[in-house]
């Protein structure tokens, strides 16, 4: 936003900075000064014609923002508040031009304490101490304390902007060799302001001093550091120090702790009290105390002017548009009918826009601009404004610069008349100044985004004559992004239209992703929700990816490192590897059993990050894990890529989770033979004998019970073919012997083994067979021909539910 420079008229409101010191006229005459018409330059001009000399010292002067005091009085009672005018609350009585108040300083006696002993001071002259300008006086005369003479002098000092520094040094100017000066230095102010008696003393904060504040003053007696007062109290005026500060010694200091802004006293005619700590000098030696004191006035209407241009935010050009803003705001009066100019220099187009903004509500209160502006006068007049007390109100209105108006300064004044509560006048006037650049410009704006568009950095804007070359744009380097895509000429000359270039950014991290996958014991996707089986082997898999947004960028991993927790549901960790995505060795991987963490990293050191890194392992789904339990797994990689000569963190990703619901896990065969054979040449015998299994073709006959330990099973046989050849049936032939029976297989199902789940491991019913154990042949004398007999069995493994 462009600043212009903002430059305040006051007529009615004026800053006032107050010397406490005070002239006594015992005369009977009146204290006349003649008004202060002009501001002189010259730092330290306190007289009221401006000639150097002696001069009255009343309380009263005018703060300039330059630095300067300027001091006089007109008629000694009622103030006023432009400046050169009393501020009466100093003189603690204002009769037939008489002074008669505390204008000087006192001294307690401690051993008479209930009557404090004055001095005054001859009127003063203007000087310097260290430095800053001051007006200096001295004791008309010596004050008798007990059997001390002390003298005195005061230096009013402006020791900085608004702040008089009021030093009051102190002699024992006692004659003779032993005559000690003892006393207390004591000041009392009476704080009539505006002719008002019940004027409210306040607290300026913990230790720091006191306040008064009529309308439209705000005075101040800061008494905080060295050689202020011990104690100072807001109290009722003409009260003796012992009734006031209680004991002199140790002053009452209940006042001292009061919090800022706490009414310490309020009701009956005020003063404000000091003492300092107890004094004995010697002859000839000095004391100085300090107070200061400050006082301003406080705006009753307040005007303001700022400007803001709307196209361009680095200078004033013909074209822009432009939005002016006069504030109008009220301290402790409400006002009227307040009547609201603002002049438009020429260069400045008719305004488009006009609207006066209520600051309390917001509400915009918009005027048809032929009604309230004038073409001949280029003046903008709203009348009848009305401001409650501690408000204001906001003319906005908007504008474009002509073509007239290069290389310009355009003054824009305004102005605003009102009468308070009381139907004092009031005429307030502000001016705004902006410059208009003589040459035509053009501009490039440079702009810094992410892929959402969202700003990474402050707008840069490049501005030259139109037609003439701009430098040539490069990418700023912003901490952890990458650049992937420049829009706009970054070469080229400045034209009358805008240009744009946009450099759009990829955060590194957005520029990847952590993906967990797995497959169960038939390659199906965990991935899909599917179900896992109780003793299912699952093999898992996290996969560092970057996505298409960075993989036109060439880099590679600088570090890769996985991390898991094992789910309790899983167990018989094997098979961990880090592997690209060709299957490429390329790190380490390894499984604590105490944390229970599957960690793995990348060793290799040219993985380009368009490639795929992959952790994976093998697992087993626990068989006594209860059906329904829910495997939830995830995992997450800490990284670092390198891209050119940049190394760049990678923040945390966290993959995907698989959850997977476990049920009963699957009683089966795993294998069974397809041929049993009894022997290739067997006799015939003439009596009844009985054969083993002398060869299993195939495999073995092998049930597997991967269910839960305690899950019960049974085994069953039943012939579908006797054994036949083409002479003959060998009926009745096949049995079973399972060690404890000898069963005779049929047609029909018989049960031949029959067992409970222990361990879950595999159960192999063949292992062993033989002429005593497992299927058998049984041939009866006679029964066989000369012939190759084969049959069937049929062999079926069922669930016995437990008991």
């Amino acid at each position: 936003m462009i600043k212009g420079i903002s430059k305040k008229k006051y007529w009615a409101v004026i800053v006032i900075a107050l010397f406490l010191a005070i002239t006594v006229n015992f005369s009977g005459s009146q204290v006349k000064a003649e008004e202060i018409s002009n501001i002189s330059d010259e730092a330290g001009d306190f007289s009221n014609s401006g000639e150097i000399g002696p001069m009255l010292l009343p309380e009263v002067g005018k703060w300039e923002a330059s630095g300067k005091l300027r001091f006089g009085i007109t008629n000694p009672g009622v103030p006023n508040v432009r400046f050169g005018r009393t501020i009466d609350h100093i003189y603690g009585i204002v009769g037939t031009g008489n002074l008669t108040t505390t204008p000087g300083f006192q001294f307690i006696d401690p051993k008479n304490p209930d009557d404090p002993v004055s001095i005054f001071f001859e009127n003063g002259e203007k000087g310097t101490v260290d430095g800053f300008p001051a007006i200096i006086a001295k004791a008309k005369s010596t004050a008798t304390v007990g059997s001390s003479e002390i003298n005195a002098k005061i230096e009013m000092v402006s020791i900085k902007p608004g702040v008089v520094q009021h030093r009051y040094t102190l002699t024992n100017a006692s004659k003779g060799i032993f005559n000690q000066a003892d006393f207390y230095p004591y000041k009392v102010v009476d704080t009539k302001l505006a002719d008002n008696d019940q004027v409210p003393i306040k607290s300026l904060g913990e230790g720091r001093g006191v306040s008064i504040e009529s309308e439209g003053y705000f005075l101040s007696y800061l008494m905080k550091g060295d050689g202020r007062a011990t104690s100072y109290k807001g109290i009722s005026y003409d009260l003796s120090p012992k009734m006031v500060f209680l004991n002199l010694a140790s002053p009452d200091k209940s006042q001292l702790l009061a919090p800022e802004g706490l009414t310490l006293f309020k009701n009956g005619d005020t003063a404000i009290y000091q003492i300092w700590p107890r004094e004995k000098l010697g002859i000839g030696e000095s004391v100085t105390v300090i107070y200061d004191v400050t006082i301003e006035m406080i705006d009753q209407l307040k005007i303001e002017k700022t400007g803001q241009n709307l196209t361009n935010s680095e200078m004033n050009t013909v074209g822009d548009n432009y939005e002016y803003a006069v504030e109008l705001t009220t301290k402790k009066d409400p006002f009227t009918k307040i009547k609201l100019e603002d002049t438009l220099p020429k260069g400045l187009a008719k305004p488009s826009k006009i609207g006066l903004k209520d600051d309390a509500t917001g509400e915009i209160k918009d005027y048809d601009v032929s009604k309230v502006y004038s073409d001949l006068t280029r003046k903008i007049t709203i009348s009848n404004i009305d401001i409650p007390k501690n408000s204001g109100k906001t003319l906005i209105y908007e504008t474009v610069i002509e073509a007239d108006a290069k290389g310009q300064t355009l003054t824009n004044k305004a102005s605003a008349s009102g009468k308070d509560k009381e139907g004092t006048a009031y005429t307030e006037t502000t001016e705004y100044d902006i410059y208009v650049e003589e040459a035509v410009l053009g501009r490039v704006l440079v702009n810094y985004v992410d892929l959402e568009g969202t700003e990474l950095a402050d707008q840069d804007i490049l501005a030259g004559e139109v037609e003439t070359p701009y430098p040539k744009i490069e990418p700023k380097e912003i901490p952890g992004y990458v650049l992937v895509e420049t829009e706009g000429p970054v070469e080229g000359d400045y034209q009358i239209e805008d240009q744009q270039v946009t450099f759009t950014y990829l955060e590194v991290s957005k520029g990847f992703e952590l993906k967990h996958e797995g497959t169960n014991s038939n390659g199906k996707k965990l991935s899909e929700g599917i179900k896992v089986k109780q003793g299912e082997e699952l093999t898992y898999t996290l996969s560092l990816n970057s996505l298409d947004s960075i993989n036109e960028v060439q880099g590679n991993y600088a570090k890769a490192n996985f991390a898991l927790k094992l789910p309790e549901e899983l167990e018989n960790i094997s098979n961990i590897q880090v592997l690209d995505n060709e299957g490429k060795v390329i790190g380490q991987g390894a499984y604590d059993e105490v944390s229970k963490m599957i960690t793995g990293d990348l060793t290799a050191k040219d993985v380009a990050i368009q490639k795929t890194v992959n952790l994976t392992y093998q697992t087993t789904v626990k068989k006594e894990t209860e059906v329904g339990a829910i495997i939830k797994s995830s995992g997450r990689v800490n990284s670092e890529v390198t891209l050119g000569e940049e190394s760049l963190v990678i923040k945390e990703l966290t993959s995907n989770e698989l959850a997977n619901e476990i049920e009963a896990g699957m009683l089966e065969f795993i294998s069974a033979p397809t041929t049993l054979d009894f022997g290739k040449d067997l006799l015939i015998s003439h009596k009844a004998e009985t054969y083993g299994v002398n060869e299993l073709e195939g495999e073995a006959l092998i049930v597997q019970d991967n269910r839960s330990p305690g899950n019960s099973w049974e085994v069953t046989a039943a012939i579908i073919t006797e054994l036949t050849s083409s002479l003959g049936v060998l009926d009745e032939s096949l049995y079973y012997a399972n060690g404890q029976t000898d069963l005779k297989l049929t047609k029909d199902e018989q049960v031949v083994e029959a067992r409970t789940t222990e361990d879950g491991n595999a159960v192999n019913l063949s292992e062993g067979w033989n002429e005593t154990k497992g299927i058998r042949l049984k041939v009866k004398a006679g029964q066989a021909k000369a012939a190759s007999y084969t049959g069937e069995i049929r062999w079926t493994l069922r669930n016995v539910p437990n008991k």
